[in-house]
């Protein structure tokens, strides 16, 4: 008969206890209050963007926050049994941190109008701006608008843009990630505000032009370098550098 070794029964004892005391620390957490966070949002334009001079004046007017929650609630990491483990909120009420982040995506494009005299204006609706985790992360971002012509006060123009994104590499329950999860949210109603902005719909309604570059076209700065680069091989005249690149400026 082989002699027992006394350490097994300790380290299975040892097992049982750390594992107990995870349960214990899980269900805790699950059945106790949560955290609370309050994160930032900012806007990050598409990377080819390029503004131009000849776009409409456009001005935000109100967001009427449609969504039926706290006026500064945004979403939560949820534990096993789907209750909110740390909840997340805006730093201020939601619909004014969604209006500067559209002034923000008006301006970059050069459309932002300060006053209310002339141009257009959107009245905003967020039917849907939240995030959550439970197995994966997931945001949800719906905005209607209303264009008005402050000329005529008519609507001119409504549309709804609706964003829905997932991200399976936050975390889940207690090990979640808050500043994942904001992240996750802050691109998804980027996504909303970029469709809403550079919408072809929405320029006509606004009597400007589209500020994105279309695929295979290139930015002025890239056609300025390229013409630069003839000149300096030689391959270019002089006059024909200030001719081409007279042309270029003039699209602007």
């Amino acid at each position: 008969m082989k002699p027992t070794n006394p350490l097994v029964p300790n380290v299975a004892r040892l097992v049982r206890v750390c594992a107990l005391s995870l349960i214990v620390i899980l269900i805790g957490g699950a059945l106790t209050g949560c955290a609370s966070y309050k994160v930032p949002l900012t806007y990050e334009p598409p990377t080819n963007l390029v503004p131009r001079s000849d776009t409409a004046s456009v001005s935000v007017g109100a967001v009427n926050d449609a969504r039926g929650t706290r006026a500064d609630w945004l979403g939560a990491i949820r534990g096993g049994f789907g209750n909110p483990l740390k909840k997340l909120y805006t730093e201020q009420e939601t619909a004014l941190v969604v209006k500067a982040l559209v002034e923000e995506g008006l301006r970059v494009r050069g459309m932002l109008s300060e006053g209310a005299v002339g141009g257009h204006r959107l009245d905003l609706t967020m039917e849907k701006f939240d995030t959550s985790n439970l197995v994966n992360g997931e945001a949800h971002a719906y905005i209607a608008i209303s264009v008005v012509d402050l000329a005529t006060q008519a609507v001119v123009f409504t549309k709804s843009y609706r964003t829905d994104r997932t991200d399976g590499g936050i975390g889940a329950g207690v090990f979640g990630s808050v500043n994942e999860l904001a992240a996750l949210a802050n691109r998804t109603m980027n996504a909303s505000i970029d469709s809403m902005l550079d919408d072809p719909e929405l320029y006509a309604a606004v009597g400007g032009r589209s500020t994105l570059v279309p695929p295979g076209e290139k930015s002025t700065a890239d056609r300025l370098k390229e013409l630069d680069e003839l000149l300096s091989a030689g391959l270019i005249t002089e006059a024909e550098y200030q001719e081409s690149r007279a042309a270029i400026l003039k699209d602007l």
